[in-house]
């Protein structure tokens, strides 16, 4: 049993769902969906973690598939939910099920070859476009993109947390880190009325 480790998971896991409740469910419907895809497939993975670090070694196989579903279903729903917030424009049922559609797609073609690393890639371009929706949104003058700027970064704060030195397990300090980036992430979708 790892306690911190299961502790930092669980707080991870109850910060996606506290974010999505609290942030999420007033967006319009496909946009809510695609916010809950990213943030509740979060949460579900950390909790498989909590499992993982309380000893449960038949686990580490699903915890490292869901870890994968985030890095790829998760971000490209992230990416698509994020351009909505900041285009003003509702997330239509055809471009909800072709993220859902591609995320899968993407998720197999990583979990069925020898491809899976590349998920960190696709994660680090999903981040870099979120960025540069957010910088889209400030020149626009939409004050919420602030916290999409400050997610991202903390997001990539948060891969490199361990190389700083600090006086608590690396694993810990990311999931804290991922926390505070959950929380940016809820503040800006909580942002400006979607046009219909």
């Amino acid at each position: 049993m790892q306690l911190s480790n299961l502790l930092s998971d669980a707080v991870l896991a109850a910060t996606g769902v506290y974010v999505f409740l609290r942030f999420c469910t007033a967006r319009p419907h496909f946009e809510k969906l695609l916010w809950g895809i990213f943030l509740i497939t979060l949460s579900v993975t950390a909790l498989a973690g909590v499992v993982r670090f309380a000893g449960v070694a038949g686990i580490v196989a699903m915890h490292q598939s869901l870890q994968l579903l985030v890095g790829s279903l998760g971000v490209l729903a992230l990416v698509v939910a994020v351009w909505c917030n900041i285009s003003g424009q509702a997330a239509t049922a055809r471009a909800f099920y072709t993220t859902v559609a591609a995320g899968f797609v993407v998720f197999g073609f990583f979990a069925q070859t020898q491809y899976g690393s590349f998920a960190v890639v696709l994660q680090s371009l999903a981040m870099l476009v979120v960025m540069l929706l957010a910088v889209w949104g400030l020149l626009q003058k939409q004050k919420t993109a602030v916290w999409f700027v400050l997610a991202v970064m903390v997001a990539g704060i948060a891969t490199k947390v361990g190389s700083f030195g600090l006086p608590i397990n690396p694993t810990d300090a990311y999931h804290y880190a991922l926390a505070l980036s959950l929380f940016a992430f809820g503040k800006g979708a909580a942002g400006p009325k979607t046009r219909p």
